[in-house]
């Protein structure tokens, strides 16, 4: 989150209006909430341990002499990028990694009927390449990734509330 400026109030707020009571909703958890994750709009054809994503709207504070806080907030481009974790099970994502190829990303958390699909339709996928740290280990595919305007989507991401 990003601010420009802030005023105090000559006059306490405390009691004034009213205040919504907080939500019972429980928090999602990647375990019993996390479903349909899709790869190419495949569904259950990999394995992943773990999956990070970060979005940056790249807000830049725009500062002027004279002004304690900045006069507003200039908007950059929208940066969206994660990483992976999954069981190498056979070699077509590392394939596609090395091929330079664009993949999808979907997945859906929900809980008690209610929640959200994630739509990352046009990714490029990094990272280093998968090995065997020894005898009885499970190989592994780490693999970064950004998302990209995708021109059908006409976004990015697309977040769907379910």
């Amino acid at each position: 989150f990003a601010g420009s400026d802030a005023s105090i109030n000559a006059t306490s707020l405390v009691g004034v209006g009213a205040v919504a009571d907080p939500t019972t909703s429980p928090v999602f958890d990647a375990s019993s909430n996390i479903s349909d994750v899709k790869i190419d709009g495949v569904a259950g054809g990999e394995c992943i341990q773990t999956l990070n994503l970060t979005m940056n709207a790249n807000l830049r504070p725009k500062g002027c002499l004279g002004r304690v806080a900045p006069a507003d907030q200039v908007k950059g481009g929208m940066s969206i990028s994660g990483d992976m974790t999954l069981y190498l099970e056979d070699l077509d994502l590392e394939k596609k990694k090395l091929e330079n190829t664009s993949i999808s990303l979907e997945f859906t958390l929900s809980r008690g009927g209610t929640g959200y699909t994630f739509l990352l339709p046009n990714i490029k996928i990094g990272g280093s390449t998968p090995g065997s740290s020894g005898r009885n280990q499970d190989v592994f595919l780490e693999a970064s990734f950004t998302a990209l305007y995708d021109e059908t989507e006409g976004s990015s991401i697309t977040i769907t509330r379910i």
